[in-house]
């Protein structure tokens, strides 16, 4: 029987605190034989074993069965043989200790069932795969802007962290401002962000949530001051002014990131590493969606400056856009070309309402992108799906369709090989995991998500996609015959 064949997946878990994972069990040989396999790289002298091996990384699932002494797969891959466990390093999720005893203490093996069908729960995750995600060095934070996001998303994210304090907080809208600082007991409060830094307490961060137009003066404050920084999305309303910021952000000396959280997602993680190691093989196709009825004329709130092009370079595109193209070039790399379409619907409307992108990646791939804030949906509304070779993917983000995020992984046939349904996270949870993978940089230790924290570059790249979509709006090419 081949092994792949086998009814029974192996489970290294990794990496507790080693009085956690002291032992390691052995039931059988097919067993000790992928163990010795891990010991010696993975380097398996035949083709064509199919040793189901899922590795688990705090809460990062890497599926590596089918790396067993088969070629390497990986995006942009040698096509040569290829060690598992080196795989898993290059991915930047740490090196796997594989001993016996007490030799190597931190790892412990374990059995899960294994079969088509299989679907499960994120409380399913083994004893020990969780960690603390709060800052444990004392951080002084300023938020700049306290508008909704900041207040419903950013300021309670940072609020779960321990060690965080909010220190201030800046607004040209004093009322605003006062509710926020009322709310959220900040100490400090400012009509503009140079007062902060001339008059205001010691800051460790700079959080910016201002209008779009307002970014690039906000981040050279802060990178003038010493801080660290997180800014919203997008960076700047142009890529020019994108570029200069990730380039004045590589010189300064400070951990800097940009509010790509739903790559924290627990779905897209495991989308991200389940396409990393092979599992989806290559990719043909790549589609994504962000929509949801925030804005809706009957039924939305009130629009707000994200439809005033003197602060926004974009609607609906560079609000909800810019998440689903930054996900789309972590997956596949950097965008190469582009097409779009663009439609305004409601009342009044100075900016595109629903956005429609086709993209082609470095590598040829094909991929679609649709963003809209008038469109159905619930929060955040986002929708990944990646086809491959072997496989498809799919990721759910969307609080009106689900109770939590939603992983699929179907077989070329349409079958569901697996289904997860992850624990649901408030609207600020991403957030959070992302200001703790922030903080973790911030006080030199290694961020809990692997390769996850967005930087300035990314942001840049982002706006180049941006820009380049507004562009490929202004030709169209009609169609000529009968019934056009």
């Amino acid at each position: 029987m081949p092994l792949g064949s086998l009814p029974l997946t192996f489970v290294i878990v990794g990496f507790g605190a080693p009085e956690a994972w002291s032992s390691i069990v052995l039931c059988l040989p097919i067993l000790a034989f992928a163990v010795l396999s891990l010991v010696n790289f993975g380097t398996v002298p035949t083709t064509g074993v199919a040793v189901p091996v899922l590795l688990r990384y705090g809460d990062v699932d890497v599926n590596a069965g089918l790396a067993l002494g088969d070629v390497d797969r990986r995006p942009g891959g040698s096509g040569e043989r290829d060690g598992l466990i080196d795989r898993v390093a290059r991915l930047g999720l740490g090196r796997a200790r594989v001993g016996v005893g007490a030799v190597h203490s931190d790892v412990q093996i374990a059995w899960c069932r294994r079969g088509r069908g299989r679907s499960g729960t994120g409380s399913d995750k083994l004893a020990g795969e969780t960690r603390s995600e709060g800052a444990m060095l004392p951080a002084a934070v300023a938020i700049v802007g306290t508008g909704d996001w900041a207040r419903n998303g950013l300021a309670p994210a940072l609020a779960d962290l321990p060690g965080a304090t909010l220190a201030a907080c800046v607004s040209v809208d004093d009322e605003q401002a006062a509710r926020f600082a009322a709310d959220f007991a900040v100490p400090h409060r400012f009509s503009t962000f140079e007062a902060l830094l001339t008059d205001g307490p010691p800051i460790d961060l700079a959080v910016i949530a201002t209008p779009d137009d307002h970014h690039p003066a906000a981040v050279r404050g802060a990178i003038a001051a010493g801080l660290a920084v997180y800014c919203e999305k997008p960076v700047a309303n142009t890529a020019r002014v994108a570029d200069d910021l990730a380039s004045e952000i590589a010189s300064a000396s400070r951990p800097a990131t940009v509010g790509f959280s739903f790559r924290y997602s627990d779905a897209v993680q495991r989308l991200r590493h389940d396409f990393a190691t092979g599992m989806l093989g290559t990719a043909w196709l790549l589609e994504l969606y962000e929509h949801n009825a925030q804005f809706h004329p009957r039924v939305g709130r009130p629009m707000t400056w994200k439809q005033d092009p003197a602060h926004a370079g974009g609607g609906a595109l560079f609000e909800y856009g810019a998440h689903i193209l930054d996900l789309g070039a972590w997956l596949l790399g950097p965008t190469r070309d582009v097409a779009a379409s663009f439609a305004r619907v409601h009342p009044g409307a100075r900016l595109d309402d629903i956005a429609t992108v086709q993209l082609r990646y470095a590598d040829g791939v094909l991929g679609t992108a649709v963003a809209s804030w008038v469109l159905e949906g619930g929060f955040p509304g986002i929708r990944v799906v990646l086809h491959g070779s072997i496989g498809t993917a799919e990721a759910l983000l969307d609080d009106a369709r689900t109770t939590g995020d939603v992983y699929r992984r179907l077989a070329a046939d349409g079958t569901v090989l697996e289904e997860v349904n992850f624990p649901a996270l408030d609207h600020h949870g991403y957030a959070r995991r992302h200001f703790a993978d922030l903080f973790a940089t911030l006080r030199g230790d290694t961020p809990r998500y692997a390769q996850t924290l967005p930087t300035f570059a990314d942001g840049a790249h982002v706006q180049h996609v941006l820009e380049a979509a507004l562009a490929a709006t202004q030709q169209r090419v009609p169609v000529s015959g009968p019934g056009r």
